[in-house]
């Protein structure tokens, strides 16, 4: 059953564009920023809390991602976001935490959205549950604004310690390459779960001794729905951006950006092919269904075909006619039971003759 979402639902309604106000699920964490500078020579990281002074990144050298956990922060977000000159549009999405996916581009940044899987969820739970990720994408600095602590990144965070690693060497367009790449994997690795459960509910649709409901199918195909709309819009993110005549994006990184869009089609490709099964096992289910009340109904048909001629026979010897004589004679009762039996093995062994049983 899908779990119940408290959702911060104040109506935007009549409010003029750019108003900031946050929608989504409520959150009472505490904000905390990471950053990290780095370049071929240095990395340095660091952990403020919402009273960052953001004056210390002015005319730096080196490259800056500054990952900030928790939009519902609204005077934060606005404090970071003005700062790095991000138009108030802009915010507003940033704070709509059901915003459809996408990509924009401004003259100063580039500005992404999109949805982050929690694996954990989907493993344990067989839950979708995902969590926007906004990303900008300024000259040599990357912004990531995230509802919650946590993510798919720390492996990306160890490559910093790689002195000779392209993330180190190359400008932040790689850094953003690197966060949708991770992104996509764990597409790639909830779309295999969801492929092994589906696998495994149809042998169960198909075993004799087991019986598999229609709502474990409708619930299958809900997730997937729910992670088509999640995660298709990623494809026409990547393909803008390799469109896009920023300069933000180097012509060297569109390689990657390049094979990052196959993945996507890949991933979109599987999803439509996992509901085209499920479609397909939707029918099953009821084929199956249709079969076993087949087979019901032929025992039971066989049943009433062998009583019905003992039915005529004990019909029959239970009138009350006077002028019965096999009624007087002194085995009558054992013939009766006798030719009662032997129907019955002769209708048994035809309908065996006859492949009906």
């Amino acid at each position: 059953m899908k779990k119940k979402i408290k959702v911060n639902r104040i109506s935007k309604k009549g409010q003029p564009p750019g108003s900031l106000i946050y929608i989504g699920e409520v959150r009472n964490h505490e904000t905390e920023i990471k950053t990290y500078k780095y370049s071929e020579s240095i990395i340095e990281r660091k952990t403020y809390d919402k009273n960052i002074d953001l004056k210390q990144f002015e005319n730096i050298s080196s490259k800056l991602w500054i990952d900030v956990d928790g939009i519902h922060d609204i005077s934060l977000v606005e404090k970071i976001s003005h700062y790095f000159g991000i138009h108030a549009l802009t915010i507003e999405d940033m704070l709509n935490t059901h915003q459809r996916p996408k990509m924009s581009d401004f003259d100063n940044y580039m500005y992404v959205t999109c949805k982050m899987l929690t694996m954990e969820s989907l493993i344990n739970k067989k839950e979708f549950e995902s969590e926007q990720i906004s990303i900008i994408l300024l000259k040599d600095k990357l912004i990531t604004f995230q509802e919650l602590p946590g993510d798919c990144f720390d492996e990306i965070r160890k490559r910093f310690d790689v002195e000779t690693s392209k993330l180190r060497r190359y400008d932040t367009g790689y850094l953003l390459f690197l966060l949708l790449d991770y992104i996509v994997d764990d597409y790639i690795d909830a779309i295999e779960v969801f492929r092994k459960d589906i696998e495994n509910l149809e042998d169960k649709i198909v075993a004799h001794n087991s019986f598999v409901g229609i709502n474990e199918i409708i619930q299958h195909k809900s997730l997937l729905i729910n992670m088509h709309k999640e995660i298709s819009p990623i494809k026409d993110i990547i393909y803008k951006i390799l469109r896009s005549e920023n300069t933000l994006i180097r012509v060297e990184t569109h390689k990657y950006y390049n094979d990052l869009l196959d993945h996507a089609d890949q991933v979109i490709e599987q999803i439509d092919f996992l509901l085209s099964i499920n479609k397909s096992q939707q029918d099953l289910h009821f084929a199956t269904l249709s079969l076993r009340m087949n087979k019901i109904m032929e025992t039971l048909t066989i049943i009433t075909a062998i009583f019905i001629p003992l039915t005529f026979i004990v019909g029959v010897y239970g009138m009350n006619f006077e002028n019965m004589p096999e009624l007087e004679y002194k085995y009558g009762y054992y013939i009766t039971w006798g030719v009662m039996i032997l129907v019955v093995f002769i209708m048994i062994s035809w309908f065996k003759r006859r492949k009906w049983m």
